[in-house]
């Protein structure tokens, strides 16, 4: 499987990535791009001011100084061409590919396995990453590039703690503390690293329970906490805003959006087949405490742990570190923290999902090394595998090409979601087609108190327009929702 140098297969992934997401050159800026990058007064053509603001202020609810400063770069490079900030999402994407390597044979080579299967394995988990359909909204959507640059540091923080760690005299934990910082200024999900830092101690790292006691495995990482717990701070007030209130969703059912949350991710990586780019919330309390909502969520939850639990009884560790690294970074958008009118969405896994790949990784590699004389067919219905996530994605890719598609491909979905219908109807808008506009408007009025302020708005915008200029329909900035 790596008969060739490791530089000349990674430079094959990037191209392959690449080559999967080629046509974002030809996609316009979609959804709150808008909102969130053209309109951010510090991006274009920033001064000093501008500099400090980035990082003393939030915008749109979100404080990502390195964010905006990667956004800058990018204007400061291109302009406004949509095109060409598409592919830095995808630059971005190809080098967390590469990371994903590194991380994986990193951690690996603390194991007792052997060096050219953990190589394999890291290949392959690499593979996965760059070409899973899941991650296609982290990369063709311009605003998600807070979830390409900040793993970016995540993994760069996981890699520089274990080489850390794993010298006998310790060393400086400035390098990892740094990436964490700069992970967290990226996307606030990054809360969760020195969580996964004490498990990566535990294991494969073995510090404890034999060479270091729990108390201080804790203690040590005092900055790491509090650097995220400020965070964490910050990012409550920015989005207090945003936040669902408990009278919209109360605290009971939370945890039962999370545990159909937990379960929806995993099987859209398992089976990533009629994805969405929204995930609507169910429409009524009744649904949600329906058993059949929550039950099936809790029951993967209790079956992943309490078999990892057993395993790692008897020796074999990999499978409880996998389930908690899923779980733990998924917490904070698990559901448990409402956020925003989607239940959920598939950049949240990003990361999360790593280790199912990581998973499958271990057990293909394990597995081609006892096939004997299957081992090429084996290999084939691996390369097949792969060659149909491309595929997807590559299909799932078109549909981030303009709001039009964007909105119809969420509408197929979710044909009563007030918030899907309000913006098909601002994207039909967007493109001069006021009848549809207007049909899609009054069927989401039938739906909720959202839609029907839209239509009063829509209809209001449209009537004062015609009155000005005869029929001709208003500029779609000043009504749309997008």
């Amino acid at each position: 499987m790596r008969s060739l140098p490791t530089p000349v297969l990674l430079t094959g992934l990037v191209l392959v990535t690449f080559g999967i997401y080629h046509e974002v050159w030809t996609h316009e800026f979609v959804w709150d791009t808008n909102n969130f990058v053209l309109k951010n007064p510090w991006l274009r053509h920033p001064g000093f001011d501008d500099f400090v603001a980035m990082f003393t202020k939030y915008h749109r609810a979100n404080w990502q100084p390195m964010v905006w400063l990667s956004h800058a770069l990018d204007f400061a490079l291109f302009g406004d061409a949509p095109g060409w900030h598409h592919l830095s999402n995808v630059a971005y994407h190809a080098l967390d590919c590469c990371l994903v390597y590194w991380f994986v044979v990193t951690l690996l080579r603390q194991t007792e396995l052997p060096r050219a299967e953990a190589g394999s394995t890291a290949l392959l988990s690499a593979a996965i990453f760059a070409v899973h359909p899941q991650h296609v909204q982290s990369v063709a959507w311009v605003v998600e590039r807070k979830d390409t640059l900040s793993v970016c540091f995540t993994l760069l923080c996981f890699i520089a703690y274990i080489k850390v760690k794993q010298r006998d005299d310790g060393g400086s934990e400035a390098l990892p503390l740094l990436l964490l910082v700069l992970a967290l200024m990226s996307k606030a999900m990054a809360v969760t690293i020195p969580v996964i830092l004490l498990l990566f101690d535990v294991y494969p790292l073995k510090r404890w329970p034999d060479r270091v006691p729990a108390v201080r495995l804790i203690a040590e990482k005092w900055s790491y906490f509090l650097v995220a717990f400020a965070v964490v701070g910050v990012t409550l007030y920015t989005q207090r805003i945003a936040m669902v209130s408990l009278e919209q969703e109360p605290l009971k059912t939370r945890p039962l959006t999370a545990a159909n949350n937990y379960l929806l991710y995993v099987r859209n990586y398992l089976v990533p087949i009629n994805l969405s780019p929204f995930y609507a919330p169910v429409p009524s309390m009744a649904n949600i405490l329906a058993p059949g909502y929550w039950a099936p969520g809790f029951a993967m939850i209790l079956s992943v742990l309490g078999a990892g639990v057993v395993l790692w009884v008897r020796g074999w560790r990999w499978p409880l570190l996998m389930a908690l690294f899923y779980f733990v970074t998924l917490a904070p958008v698990s559901g448990l923290i409402a956020v925003g009118p989607a239940k959920a969405l598939d950049y949240y896994a990003y990361l999360a999902t790593l280790p199912i790949g990581l998973a499958l990784s271990l057990g293909i590699v394990r597995l081609l090394g006892v096939a004997g004389r299957l081992r090429s067919v084996v290999a084939g219905l691996v390369a097949f595998w792969l060659i149909a996530l491309s595929l997807i994605s590559f299909a799932y890719v078109k549909i981030w090409q303009t709001e039009l598609t964007l909105w119809l491909a969420a509408y197929q979905y979710y044909p009563k979601s007030p918030y899907v219908l309000r913006n098909l109807s601002g994207s039909y808008l967007l493109y001069g087609q006021v009848d549809e506009a207007l049909r899609y408007a009054k069927e989401g009025a039938r739906y909720s108190q959202v839609g029907r302020d839209w239509l009063i708005q829509l209809e209001s915008s449209l009537a004062q327009q015609a009155d000005k200029e005869g029929d001709t329909p208003p500029p779609a900035s000043e009504v749309s929702p997008l």
